[in-house]
């Protein structure tokens, strides 16, 4: 009988670094069981933070993988780290074991790797700006399950008049859903938020209408929304993004919940640094609005602002 455990020479490991240099890193001999925002959970237990540092992913990561060329039968190895921490690949190498590997600096990303924007967090999270000395190996025993996969404003809009129920109504009926096997689930599946009753105040704001816009094209607008469990604040969140899309994005849609706590594998796979993240995954190119989502008429513009018009004929 082949023995099927795990070479200790393959693995995945990933780490993050805080801005007060203390390090959090796991080995993965499964390569199925963590992920960069587990090791945000354990840093927010550790440091007493109130919530989970999304935003130190990517820029305060590094990520290496090894494994088995099946055509040469030979090692290889990839690593990769941000442009924040690249002057600790020495500690890297020796929590890894790799010896005086050069790691691969991963390309600047402006949006998520900013330190002026990063700066940003400092008052709310002070403690990842002190040092505490802290090197620790975080393990997950246990890999992670579609099991509890749950499907969350699946429809595509026609019109703002479709008579499709709120929010709240949404909300209230995925706790009836069944539970779906990974046979049944794609990548992109929508995750669970809670019925959180939120003031009504986005119904009294004066806002253009773009549905009557004049030679405005057809797309077909594919989003996801990145949000960080069950909160008043992700229902206010939706709500708000879901009377938007109503109301003034003026072309159908397909809008996904992606809750990070459930499904870091697709946030980390949508490089999210912090939720919430509304994601235009169509039409082309790509657009990540990040933070707060009430300024409406920014969200509008950034989500309607700078498409490729080939998209629209593709479809």
């Amino acid at each position: 009988m082949l023995d099927e455990t795990p070479s200790p020479q393959l693995f995945k490991g990933i780490a993050i670094f805080t801005p007060g240099e203390d390090l959090v890193y796991s080995i993965d001999f499964n390569k199925q069981s963590h992920w960069h925002l587990h090791l945000c959970a354990s840093l927010q237990e550790i440091l007493g933070l109130p919530e989970p540092p999304h935003f130190l992913v990517p820029g305060y990561t590094a990520t290496i993988d090894r494994w088995i060329d099946p055509q040469t039968n030979q090692l290889r190895m990839s690593a990769e780290i941000h442009w924040l921490v690249q002057h600790h690949q020495a500690l890297l190498n020796a929590v890894f074991g790799t010896d005086n590997l050069i790691w691969q600096v991963a390309p600047w990303e402006e949006e998520s790797c900013d330190p002026a924007v990063l700066e940003t967090y400092r008052n709310q999270f002070p403690q990842l700006w002190e040092n505490h000395d802290l090197i620790l190996r975080i393990d997950r025993p246990e890999p992670l399950s579609y099991c509890d996969t749950e499907e969350v404003l699946p429809e595509r809009v026609t019109n703002q008049n479709s008579g499709r129920s709120s929010p709240q109504e949404h909300l209230r009926a995925m706790e009836k859903l069944p539970v779906l096997s990974k046979s049944t689930t794609d990548s992109t599946d929508s995750l669970t938020v809670t019925d959180v009753t939120k003031p009504d105040s986005l119904s009294r704001m004066s806002l253009p209408d773009v549905s009557h816009s004049q030679a405005q094209p057809t797309y077909s607008y594919v989003l996801r929304l990145f949000v960080s469990g069950h909160s008043a604040e992700t229902e206010y969140t939706l709500k708000s993004l879901y009377q938007l899309l109503e109301n003034h994005l003026g072309h159908p849609y397909t809008l996904k919940i992606i809750d990070v706590f459930k499904h870091p594998e697709l946030a980390e796979t949508d490089q999210i640094s912090a939720t919430p993240t509304l994601l235009r995954v169509w039409p082309e190119p790509v657009r990540r609005i990040i933070g707060d989502l009430n300024d409406i008429d920014q969200v509008l513009q950034r989500l309607t602002s700078n498409i490729v018009q080939s998209s629209a004929l593709k479809q």
